[in-house]
């Protein structure tokens, strides 16, 4: 592996994406069935390196973009982190006040 970087603003990358269910429509291999997923072009202006073109959903061979999910895990994981970071500066701060509050009674 090569150019190893952290994943920054994983939280605002996070919040920006979209969970969504649906039903294949009737063009897709698919047609009809349920799913939950994320809507591709849409995970593409935000992620744009986890969206392939392929054509192998397609009875009709025309292209369609689909999502590398299991990318979707590193920015999870380091938005947790963040979250859990402000989390714990948040109970700092709720005791601290309360230290605070018990002295002055």
């Amino acid at each position: 592996k090569e150019n190893i970087l952290p994943i920054c603003s994983s939280i605002d990358i996070v919040t920006k994406l979209e969970g969504k269910t649906f039903n294949w429509n009737e063009t897709s291999s698919k047609a009809g069935e349920f799913n939950a997923g994320m809507i591709a072009q849409d995970v593409e202006k935000i992620l744009p390196h986890i969206v392939t073109e392929n054509s192998t959903l397609s009875s009709d061979n025309t292209k369609y973009k689909s999502i590398k999910y299991q990318e979707i895990v590193p920015y999870l994981v380091e938005a947790i982190k963040e979250q859990q970071k402000e989390l714990d500066l948040l109970k700092r701060t709720v005791k601290k006040l309360e230290r605070k509050s018990k002295k002055n009674k």
